[in-house]
């Protein structure tokens, strides 16, 4: 019986090699960060610098480790970290304010 997929040294593998178990993980790893750095903003008042470090060490070295795997996937696979990214800047730029307004798209 041969297995789904298989993880080796963080990278989920998959017989059609379409990563897409691979950048789901990382939307909900990622995703659990970021309720971090939005607590970091709302509730302790983190400057600017703080959480651009926060950031960088936390939900951004997740995306980058193994980019070059995943970045050879489909544009739509792609899309599930752009999310994060978009995310996480309205956060360090403090654009709440205006969230609603995009919240649709």
């Amino acid at each position: 019986m041969v297995a789904e997929n298989i993880k080796f040294v963080g990278i989920i593998f998959e017989r059609i090699l379409s990563f897409l178990p691979l950048l789901s993980y990382l939307k909900n790893k990622c995703t659990k960060d970021l309720n971090l750095l939005h607590d970091a903003v709302h509730t302790l008042g983190a400057d600017q610098q703080t959480l651009l470090r926060l950031y960088r060490s936390v939900i951004r070295s997740k995306l980058d480790y193994a980019c070059i795997i995943h970045d050879s996937t489909l544009g739509s696979y792609l899309q599930l970290l752009d999310h994060i990214q978009n995310h996480a800047l309205w956060c360090l730029l403090d654009l709440s304010v205006l969230q609603p307004m995009y919240a649709s798209k």
